[in-house]
């Protein structure tokens, strides 16, 4: 549905970027087809949330839901060595910039990577601060399968953000 809707508003990416994921691979293998991209780069930067503490303690996604799904906290997860919002947050701002510099003028781009880190950077744009990884999913948190329309100027200053497809969670959780 997203591809459909891409080539209806004929807003067809230059360069497709994503996560090396499975999960992300094989969203972005029905993009590929459906746009017609012969092209994709798979980009570490746009992983997941390094954070393995819930998967080394044999957590349950509903054990994990029940913390809000906060993967953050210093105290309980500092020993697993979890990333943390300012680097995931960084990590991400560093992607965009990497193509913005690939892209010419009106070009389109793409990336494809997952909930917290597209969330992070979404709300550090819209805000100018460090989301507050507790409160992340009451801020804006964008669904799977929906795209967020990013402008930047010339010089790689971001200018605008509107909702491409999909019902954007400006407030709401992903749970």
């Amino acid at each position: 549905a997203l591809a459909a809707e891409i080539n209806r508003q004929n807003k067809i990416p230059v360069q497709l970027w994503c996560s090396p994921e499975t999960r992300v691979k094989e969203s972005v293998e029905i993009l590929k087809q459906e746009l017609g991209i012969d092209r994709v780069a798979i980009k570490f930067d746009l992983d997941d949330v390094y954070a393995p503490g819930p998967y080394l303690e044999g957590m349950t996604m509903k054990e994990l839901e029940s913390l809000g799904g906060d993967v953050y906290d210093d105290k309980r997860w500092q020993k697993y060595n979890h990333e943390s919002v300012g680097a995931v947050t960084t990590r991400m701002l560093g992607v965009i910039t990497k193509m913005l510099a690939k892209l010419k003028d009106r070009q389109m781009g793409a990336l494809v990577s997952h909930g917290d880190p597209i969330a992070f950077l979404l709300n550090y744009l819209r805000l100018g601060v460090m989301a507050d990884p507790a409160k992340i999913r009451n801020m804006m948190y964008p669904p799977k399968g929906s795209a967020i329309l990013l402008r930047f100027d010339f010089a790689g200053k971001f200018l605008s953000m509107e909702n491409f497809r999909g019902d954007m969670l400006w407030s709401g959780s992903n749970y």
